[in-house]
């Protein structure tokens, strides 16, 4: 049984901290989510319609959502008036887990779910969430990994094994990154995805684009990563459901 999570996008307008408008997101799918309770500090309270959207007044720094009978409470970052904040919350949780972080998935540190269906808008990648790889049924990784032409192996020379693919006829391999973390097991691509929240893969273009007008080499290059390292071509990142909540914001 594959539970449902949330990602909820909340709008903070400039000038005025009293309205909050948000639409709700199934994390499982990216879908607007209809029927969530959004309880202000404050004591304001409204339930999403039918497009997942809400407004409510208050300018508290926690708002209580429930959903589905479960319910989480939601602390709003310190920092400067954004435009936006997004709070995922995992419904399989007993508390929701809420996660929140201003909305500025773009920007070093600012990985994990939140950001997930944003990067996939922009077609930076390939992106699987948890309702793509149940609908698959995945067995673990290397399942998935075969769907993109990856399989396990090892390179010419001792050059090492693992999620291997091929660029222009050569053998190269995969990185494989979990919640921030590069696996160095060379069998990192066996692992279940029982846990798993979304999966994003990064390939080089082929036939290369020019880097002027290629958002996602470029995308790919500015992003220092949890390990301030940039990302690198052909690399899959992997997160987890017990990762949202504690999502770096360095």
């Amino acid at each position: 049984m594959w539970a449902y999570c949330l990602a909820v996008l909340l709008s903070l307008p400039h000038g005025d901290s009293s309205v909050l408008k948000g639409t709700v997101l199934s994390l499982a799918s990216g879908h607007p989510l209809a029927g969530v309770t959004v309880v202000e500090a404050g004591g304001g309270q409204v339930t999403t319609d039918s497009t997942g959207q809400f407004e409510i007044t208050g300018s508290a720094s926690r708002l209580h959502l429930t959903w589905g009978g479960v319910s989480g409470t939601a602390v709003i970052p310190a920092g400067p008036t954004v435009e936006a904040l997004r709070v995922v919350v995992d419904t399989e949780a007993p508390d929701l887990d809420p996660a929140v972080e201003h909305v500025d998935w773009h920007l070093v540190g600012r990985w994990g779910m939140p950001g997930f269906f944003d990067r996939a808008r922009q077609g930076f990648g390939k992106f699987f969430t948890r309702d793509d790889i149940a609908r698959a049924g995945f067995a673990n990784l290397r399942a998935l990994l075969k769907s993109l032409d990856i399989a396990h192996g090892c390179l010419v020379g001792g050059g090492g094994c693992g999620a291997r693919t091929f660029y222009r006829g050569t053998p190269v391999l995969v990185s494989i990154y979990v919640d921030g973390v590069f696996q160095r097991d060379e069998n990192a691509d066996d692992r279940p995805l029982g846990d798993v929240a979304g999966i994003e893969y990064y390939p080089v273009p082929y036939p290369p684009r020019p880097a002027a007008t290629s958002p996602d080499r470029q995308w790919m290059v500015k992003t220092d990563y949890l390990q301030q390292l940039p990302l690198q071509e052909f690399t899959v990142v992997i997160w987890t459901r017990g990762f949202h909540p504690g999502l770096t914001t360095r």
